[in-house]
C-alpha cells in the first residue's frame, strides 16, 4: 500500500495541474501577441473566436475589444463590447 502512495500523489499532482482550462489555442497565442504589443496580430486570432456563442463568448469578445482598441480599430472594438453588454444586460445578470 505505501508503495502506490508517490503514484497516487503524482497522479493527484498532474490532475490539479491540467486543471479546466478551456482557454482555445487560437486565445493562447493571441494573449501572447498581445502580451509583446502586436495587437493587430492578437486581433485577428480572436476575430473567428467571437462569433462562436459558446461558454467564452463574453471573454472572447472582451478579449477581442481590448486588441483592436489598442491596434485602432474602434468600430470593430466597439461592436465586441457591444456584444458582451448585450448578453450581459440580456440575463438580468443587473436585475435586483
Amino acid at each position: 500500500m505505501a508503495s502506490r502512495a508517490p503514484w497516487v500523489a503524482l497522479a493527484a499532482l498532474a490532475a490539479a495541474l491540467a486543471g479546466c482550462n478551456t482557454t482555445s489555442p487560437a486565445a493562447r497565442q493571441a494573449i501572447a501577441l498581445y502580451d509583446t504589443g502586436n495587437y493587430a496580430g492578437a486581433a485577428a486570432n480572436l476575430k473567428p473566436l467571437t462569433t462562436e456563442r459558446n461558454e467564452n463568448f463574453v471573454l472572447d469578445n472582451c478579449r477581442y475589444g481590448s486588441a483592436a482598441l489598442a491596434a485602432g480599430d474602434l468600430p470593430d472594438a466597439e461592436q465586441a463590447f457591444m456584444n458582451v453588454s448585450d448578453v450581459i444586460t440580456g440575463v438580468n445578470t443587473n436585475a435586483g
